[in-house]
């Protein structure tokens, strides 16, 4: 089934046409996952692209716990999945995903037997997520260890995760490299300047640097950096990184890997930046004001110059709903290119707090075919309105939105917005 409407947008030169078609996710999956957010990242889209056209996803684990070893993968931007098996154990309390590039990567932690911690287990594919192989992390001292992160770079095969050192129990963070995806080499180690007890693991890439970011049960946040994949260098405390590579702390803005450093001005300073993108030569960044204890509003923030000077810039009004709600809760993408227009995608959920929300998010995209300095909201049929944005592809001539309409159906509603 499809539903298609156009509309003319803000120039007869650049018609768009709006097509939704129904998808459907496999027996058993639920709410559609991917790989973990890096810090401070605000983005809910949650499957990745392992190439131009095809996307991998997870299920979460169940109740308990544990969880089957597969991938969703999908080859036509989101409306058929099919579940892809990996080889390995069969339990999993912790999966991370990642993909790019036409490699993919999933890191476990493995229950082996009753009272056991677990293992670590990783697996690579480098056909896009379609067959997979097991590896088995090395164990530097016999100890405990845990990979959390892992991405394709330069030639090779990044891992980061904890590992002991010495004889006490305290997990710090480490770094294993892998030039086939299957052996993997305890190197460089531990990371210098780590603290003991990190949890949470992010690599990143901007430019010819390699970026990795961990916290710690205090929520302290370490960052490194590196440009051979063996010698890092710890960044001074308070430093995040996002997605797409700029790093942050309060008030300013790294765009060379924290060598040098630029600031916002009165942008970011009391809730922060969060996302951000790179079009032409403008970076895009998203900028979070808190309208309650757990609700955020999102903004957008550009810089034309590098850095020197940044300015937000006003998007069309939220949904009615939305703008009536005393303390609504909006997340955004950083804008993507397609075509001759630029393209903003987002929800908005009327109000969200600790007993939960009051409706389900609302869906928005954003179009804008000057550069990012006038937009106008896309008109979107009632089967698309509402729901979760799970995948974001933008392709050279139209953007397609997965949306799934409840977090425990198989349900999607796929929304293809050509620019002509």
């Amino acid at each position: 089934m499809a539903v298609a409407c156009s509309s003319d947008g803000s120039s007869d030169a650049s018609p768009v046409t709006v097509t939704v078609r129904a998808g459907v996710l496999p027996d058993g999956t639920g709410q559609l996952i991917g790989g973990a957010r890096p810090f401070g990242e605000a983005a809910t889209r949650e499957t990745l692209h392992a190439s131009d056209r095809v996307l991998l996803g997870q299920s979460p684990p169940t109740p308990h716990g544990a969880g089957p070893p597969v991938v969703l993968r999908s080859v036509d931007e989101g409306r058929s999945w099919r579940l892809t098996h990996l080889p390995g154990l069969a339990g999993a309390s912790e999966r991370t995903l990642w993909a790019g590039g036409g490699r993919a990567a999933v890191l476990a932690v493995e229950d082996v037997r009753p009272l056991d911690g677990g293992t670590a287990v990783v697996r690579t594919s480098t056909d896009a997520g379609k067959t997979w192989r097991a590896a088995v992390v090395p164990d530097p001292n016999g100890s405990e260890r845990l990979i959390g992160a892992g991405r394709w770079w330069k030639g090779r095969w990044i891992f980061m995760g904890t590992a002991e050192r010495g004889g006490g129990p305290a997990a710090y963070a480490a770094i294993w490299e892998s030039n086939d995806g299957v052996h993997l080499k305890f190197s460089p180690g531990v990371l210098p300047g780590a603290v003991p007890h990190a949890l949470d693991h992010e690599l990143t890439v901007i430019g010819d640097t390699l970026i990795a970011t961990a916290s710690g049960t205090t929520d302290d946040v370490q960052t490194w950096r590196t440009v051979d994949g063996v010698h890092w260098t710890l960044l001074e405390p308070g430093v995040v990184a996002t997605a797409a590579g700029p790093l942050l702390r309060q008030g300013q803005v790294s765009l060379d890997a924290g060598r040098t450093w630029q600031p916002t001005g009165p942008i970011g300073r009391l809730d922060g930046l969060t996302d951000a993108s790179h079009v032409g030569s403008t970076w895009w960044f998203v900028e979070d004001l808190s309208t309650g204890e757990h609700t955020v509003v999102q903004r957008l923030v550009r810089t034309d110059d590098g850095g020197r000077h940044f300015r937000r810039v006003p998007l069309p009004r939220r949904p009615r709903r939305c703008t009536s709600s005393p303390s609504p809760d909006e997340v955004l993408d950083p804008p993507r290119k397609v075509g001759r227009m630029l393209a903003v995608v987002s929800s908005c959920t009327p109000t969200k707090d600790a007993f939960g929300s009051t409706g389900p998010p609302e869906i928005q995209i954003r179009l804008s075919a000057d550069d990012g300095h006038h937009w106008f909201t896309q008109p979107l049929p009632s089967s698309a309105q509402t729901g979760v944005p799970v995948a974001v592809t933008a392709a050279t001539d139209h953007l397609t939105v997965a949306i799934q309409k409840h977090p425990t159906g198989r349900s999607l509603a796929v929304v293809t917005v050509e620019v002509r």
